[in-house]
């Protein structure tokens, strides 16, 4: 990836992220859009941070 996309891709990163990384109001998006972190041994809702590498128009939830 050369130098122009890695800084377009931060830029839509920041861009994707705002609102939830403001204030850490991510920990109310995840819950509020039912983000679970699944690991063989464990699930959890709560403790953990992610970010949007996509627009949230290309995300899929799972229901």
């Amino acid at each position: 990836m050369g130098n122009y996309a890695k800084g377009k891709f931060a830029q839509n990163l920041i861009k994707w992220n705002l609102d939830s990384l403001t204030n850490l109001e991510y920990k109310k998006d995840f819950r509020r859009l039912g983000v679970i972190l699944e690991e063989p041994e464990f699930s959890t809702t709560l403790g953990f941070c992610t970010i949007l590498v996509a627009p949230m128009e290309q995300c899929w939830f799972k229901d």
